[in-house]
């Protein structure tokens, strides 16, 4: 659909990532573009919640849930990150494949799905800096980050947040290197394992 990010590579490696966990209570996919994480969540998860500041992505997640018959104990919100959810959710587990891209001259329908800011990592750190209160006590957070986007930024703002980061998954493509970085929720001591 024009104006929602199609899967690509980080879509895929975060796709065989949440394919990889256990069942959970409540899985959260924010920026929930076509919505393809958040059917691979709903194979897993006792209810699912799928954000995008995009209402395209919101209705291209809910048709593609309701293709699959993966609907009924999901719900979709418009909005920019967690800012709808006041209160914490106490998520198992909360995804997010944030756009990464440093800005530049450039303008397409897609920029807020590709561009995180003036540098890259911008969106990703706001994101971190709401997640870590909405995941339960063992919770886990899934990020994609790049190798063009500012990867240190985001596992700094992890730490602050409380949460023991290490690299789940890497891919090499020929102009960057993906990761999907996890963050726990174990307390208020921190350490990164990488």
């Amino acid at each position: 659909m024009d104006g929602v990010y199609p899967p690509a590579e980080d879509t895929f490696l975060l796709v065989d990532t949440v394919a990889g966990l256990d069942r959970c209570d409540l899985f959260v996919e924010v920026g929930c573009g076509a919505g393809l994480v958040t059917m691979a969540g709903a194979t897993i998860a006792r209810q699912v919640i799928a954000t995008d500041i995009s209402v395209l992505a919101i209705r291209n997640t809910r048709h593609n849930l309701r293709e699959h018959g993966l609907d009924r104990h999901c719900h979709l919100v418009q909005c920019d990150l967690l800012e709808a959810f006041r209160r914490p959710i106490c998520a198992s587990v909360i995804v997010f494949n944030p756009p990464y891209l440093p800005d530049d001259e450039e303008r397409s329908t897609l920029d807020h799905a590709l561009v995180g800011g003036s540098t890259g990592p911008e969106t990703a750190v706001r994101f971190v800096r709401r997640c870590a209160q909405h995941l339960a006590p063992g919770g886990e957070a899934y990020i994609v980050v790049s190798s063009l986007g500012g990867q240190a930024a985001v596992i700094s703002a992890m730490k602050e947040a409380g949460l023991l980061v290490d690299v789940v998954a890497t891919e090499h493509l020929f102009f960057e290197k993906i990761s999907i970085l996890r963050g726990r929720h174990v307390g208020a001591a921190t350490e990164t394992v990488l």
